[in-house]
């Protein structure tokens, strides 16, 4: 490859991924007005049922079952579940819910699907009472407030709407692990979510929360169509989607609680959630490399040998990536977000590098059990 042609390439990434940056701090604006103006009290209030698969010991599980337990909604319940019955967390959630009507805490798993989760919640789903309208599935380690159910339950008001996922935040940030993560979901994640919401709307859900009608649910197979999929909730909201509902997003902003794992674990984490976004979408994920826009910007500098013009386009790239950074943390209300968004240039190098390898194999470790992902987005376990 020529020098020129070099700096043409260069000089390309660098202009697409400063777009994509400008566009992304449009787009958190939009986001962050939808969210101060969003609507509290939709006159479409279906009964709900929140389904909330448990595994393993979390510092802040209590505090997030017992947030599931309070809400300003009318009609639902909470059905908490855990593949076994001696697991810890089903004695945390049978002790904070003690004496709550409209809770269940059930154990065991159904189907015959390699995801054990999908599994645990296939289990939780035969639970619900017979008139539920719409189920919302969380992750055991996010927290919400009095609001959410009226949130996410909102947008069903449009009957087009078949899915409604909602975007979150890193809380409780106390480790480099719990750092690294916020980093991921600040400067890669939610970015990425809004522009692709403004450019042709979502088309997949994301685990912290999804919520969807039981009718359109049950047509496109319940979870028994997941059952295989590592990408369980991309695959939820894709298959919606594909069902021809739309999959919107709600303003509200869950909170999840840093995991408090080491880096040596939330790199692999990060990694197999590279490997499955990359067999999920590999055309997107191909293409989300140019949002590092402060990496084009240093390739930019050496390529054209260091000179005054070449240091302000440099310049101008790590500025805008640290406003989009700030614009994302404000959007989203990210406790400290703001002192986070200046690390933007240095992450970009590091996601880079986790997109590299992201390239590396199919195989993945998900809670000690390595798995092969397959072409179509399956999984299999690998024999030991």
């Amino acid at each position: 490859m020529t020098l020129k042609l070099l700096q043409g390439v260069f000089i390309l990434l660098y202009m697409v991924s400063n777009l994509y940056q400008l566009f992304a701090i449009v787009c958190s604006v939009l986001f962050y007005i939808r969210r101060k103006n969003s609507q509290i009290k939709p006159p479409y209030l279906p009964k709900v049922a929140c389904l909330k698969p448990l595994c393993g010991y979390d510092a802040e599980l209590q505090k997030n079952i017992s947030s599931f337990l309070t809400q300003d909604y009318p009609r639902y319940e909470v059905v908490f579940g855990t593949a076994e019955a001696d697991d810890v967390a089903y004695e945390i959630a049978k002790n904070a819910t003690k004496g709550i009507q409209n809770v269940k805490v059930v154990s065991g798993h159904a189907g015959n699907g390699v995801n054990r989760k999908v599994s645990n919640l296939q289990n939780i789903y035969t639970h619900i009472s017979k008139d539920i309208e719409v189920i919302v599935l969380s992750d055991s380690d996010t927290w919400v407030d009095n609001n959410y159910l009226k949130q996410m339950i909102a947008p069903f008001e449009d009957s087009q709407t078949g899915a409604v996922t909602a975007i979150y935040r890193i809380d409780g940030v106390a480790d480099a692990g719990g750092f690294v993560e916020a980093l991921l979901v600040e400067h890669t994640f939610v970015p990425s979510v809004l522009v692709a919401e403004r450019i042709g709307g979502l088309k997949y859900a994301f685990g912290a929360s999804i919520a969807l009608k039981v009718a359109d649910f049950d047509k496109i197979g319940g979870f028994d169509s997941v059952k295989d999929y590592l990408a369980d909730d991309y695959m939820i909201g894709n298959l919606i989607y594909k069902y021809g509902k739309k999959v919107r997003l709600c303003p509200y902003v869950v909170s999840i609680s840093a995991s408090r794992q080491s880096l040596k674990q939330v790199f692999s984490r990060l990694i197999r959630w590279s490997k499955t976004i990359r067999v999920s979408e590999p055309v997107g994920y191909f293409f989300s490399a140019v949002c590092y826009s402060s990496v084009w910007g240093v390739c930019t500098y050496i390529v054209f040998l260091p000179k005054t013009y070449t240091f302000t386009l440099l310049a101008i790239a790590i500025v805008i990536r640290i406003c989009s950074a700030i614009c994302t943390s404000v959007a989203i209300g990210s406790r400290g977000g703001l002192l986070r968004a200046f690390t933007a240039p240095v992450w970009d190098l590091l996601a880079l590098f986790i997109w590299f390898l992201g390239f590396t194999g199919n195989t993945v470790i998900w809670r000690g059990i390595r798995y092969r992902i397959l072409k179509n987005g399956k999984m299999a376990t690998e024999a030991k």
